[in-house]
C-alpha cells in the first residue's frame, strides 16, 4: 500500500479520539406506494368517488387521558464538578488494488466540567478539562504499536503533541443554556459550541414525550481539500425520545451531514464526524449518566481508484463520582464528587 495512503490513515485513526472527544432522524418504517405503481381505472374510480354513506366520525373520549410529558434540562450548581469516564476503540480496514490494511485505535480517558457560575436564568459558565489519556494506535498487523500515557508525556511521539498540549488544561468558558445551548459570551470562542459536544448534548426547550424528536443547531467543520485548503461542511444533530424508565430518559442521537458532498476524500473525513448513538440522561439531577456512539460506514475511492475505506467505532462513557487520578484505571469506583 502506497506510503501517503498509510500515513492518511494513521492520521484518520489518531484523529478519532478528539473527533468524539469534542463531537436525520431515522425514515418511518411504514410501507409507501411506490411511485411507479400505475392505478386502474377501478381502483381510480374508487379512490375519487364519494362514499354513499359516509361513516360518521367518532368523537375523542372526554376522559382519555392526556399523553405524559417530561422536562429534560440540565440542572446546573454553582461550584459543580461532574466527571466521566470514556473508552472509543476504532477500526479502519483499506483496501487497495486487491490488498487491504487494519488500523486500529484505542483510546481510554477521563474528563469533567465544572460549574463556574449560574444566573437567574439557569444559564452557566462552564468550563471543560481532560484529565487523564491513553492511548495506542497501529497500522497493520505487524506495524509497530504509537502509544501515549499522559502520565508519561515525555515518552510520547511527536504525532501526539496535539493530546499531549490539551491533557490537563482547562478550556476556554464556555456560556451553556439549560438546554445545552453554547451562548458567545465574552469568555467563550467559536471552538467552544464544538467543544461542548463532547460533554452535553442540545435538550428540548420544550416538554417532551415518547416519540418527540428535536435538533442540534446546525454547525460547521472543517475538511481538507487539497493542498492544505479547507472547506466547511454543514452538519446538524437529530434526537428522539425513546423511553423513560426509573427517572432516566433513553434519547437516540443521529447525526446528518446537509452539505452535499460528492467528493469521496471528503467523505473519507466525514465518516468520524457521522455518529449516531443513544444517550440516558438523568432527569431528577439534570444531567447526562451515560452513552454510546456508533460509526459503522464505507466509502468507495476514499484514496483514489481501486481503494475503499471501512470505519467502525464505539465510544462507550459513563458518569463517575470519582475525580480522575494517575494511578486509577478507567471502571474502578470510589470516593465522592461535587453535586
Amino acid at each position: 500500500m502506497p506510503r501517503r495512503i498509510a500515513l492518511t490513515i494513521l492520521c484518520l485513526v489518531l484523529g478519532s479520539y478528539w473527533t468524539l472527544v469534542l463531537s436525520a432522524p431515522p425514515l418511518s418504517g411504514e410501507e409507501q406506494q411506490s411511485p411507479t405503481e400505475t392505478a386502474t381505472p377501478s381502483q381510480t374510480a374508487a379512490l375519487t368517488a364519494p362514499e354513499a354513506n359516509p361513516a360518521p366520525a367518532t368523537p375523542p373520549a372526554e376522559d382519555e387521558p392526556e399523553a405524559q410529558t417530561w422536562t429534560l434540562q440540565y440542572k446546573f450548581l454553582p461550584g459543580q464538578t461532574i466527571h466521566y469516564e470514556s473508552t472509543h476503540e476504532m477500526e479502519i480496514t483499506t483496501r487497495y488494488d486487491g490488498t487491504s490494511e487494519i488500523a486500529k485505535n484505542k483510546s481510554e480517558y477521563r474528563k469533567h466540567y465544572h460549574v463556574l457560575s449560574v444566573n437567574e436564568e439557569g444559564i452557566a459558565e462552564i468550563q471543560t478539562v481532560i484529565d487523564w489519556v491513553r492511548m495506542m494506535a497501529k497500522f497493520g498487523e505487524d506495524g509497530p504499536e504509537q502509544r501515549f500515557d499522559s502520565d508519561k508525556p515525555e515518552e510520547a511521539s511527536s504525532r501526539f503533541e496535539q493530546v499531549k498540549a490539551a491533557v490537563g488544561k482547562p478550556q476556554p468558558t464556555m456560556a451553556v443554556s439549560p438546554s445545552g445551548e453554547c451562548l458567545i459570551s465574552a469568555r467563550s470562542d467559536a471552538g467552544a459550541k464544538e467543544a461542548i459536544q463532547g460533554f452535553l448534548i442540545r435538550l428540548p426547550e420544550k416538554p417532551v414525550t415518547i416519540g418527540d424528536s428535536w435538533k442540534e443547531d446546525n454547525y460547521e467543520v472543517k475538511v481538507t481539500v487539497e493542498n492544505n485548503l479547507t472547506q466547511s461542511i454543514l452538519l446538524t444533530r437529530h434526537y428522539r425520545l425513546e423511553s423513560v424508565e426509573n427517572g432516566m430518559a433513553t434519547i437516540s442521537m443521529k447525526t446528518a451531514v446537509l452539505t452535499p458532498v460528492n467528493n469521496p476524500k471528503i467523505s473519507a473525513q466525514l465518516i468520524q464526524r457521522e455518529i449516531s448513538g443513544k444517550i440516558v440522561f438523568d432527569i431528577e439531577h439534570g444531567l447526562i449518566a451515560s452513552r454510546q456512539y456508533d460509526v459503522d460506514k464505507a466509502v468507495i475511492g476514499a484514496f483514489g481508484p481501486k481503494t475503499a475505506m471501512q470505519a467502525v467505532s464505539r465510544l462507550v462513557e459513563q458518569r463517575t463520582n470519582v475525580p480522575a487520578t494517575a494511578d486509577r484505571a478507567p471502571g474502578k469506583t470510589s470516593g465522592t464528587e461535587t453535586k
